[in-house]
């Protein structure tokens, strides 16, 4: 932590801030994605809800861009994890931290 930075826990979006992000980077919208994330640290999102494709490379590229990471979850399969991370996602929630850390041991 650096010097002088406040404590406090990291805040992740509920359901209408999520629904307000996907509205946003499908707009274009940079300012509304950024008034939605405002005091957001991470994105934690899966990658569809329903019909609806949640994550995207856009979606990735903006968020990254207003300074907040991007969790996906629950990725358990080997492959699907290989592919959120050559992607850009900053984190991926598994139910299989055995295979993720296998996984990510063995990148460069």
């Amino acid at each position: 932590m650096r010097a002088g930075a406040k404590r406090r826990p990291a805040a992740s979006p509920g359901t209408a801030t999520v629904l307000a992000v996907v509205v946003a980077v499908r707009l274009r919208a940079r300012w509304l994605l950024v008034r939605a994330l405002r005091d957001i640290d991470a994105l934690q999102i899966p990658e569809r809800q329903g019909p609806v494709r949640v994550l995207t490379p856009r979606l990735i590229s903006m968020a990254h861009r207003a300074g907040v990471e991007v969790h996906v979850w629950t990725i358990n399969e080997v492959d699907a994890m290989r592919r959120l991370a050559d992607v850009g996602v900053d984190g991926i929630v598994t139910d299989r931290a055995d295979v993720a850390l296998r996984l990510f041991d063995e990148q460069p």
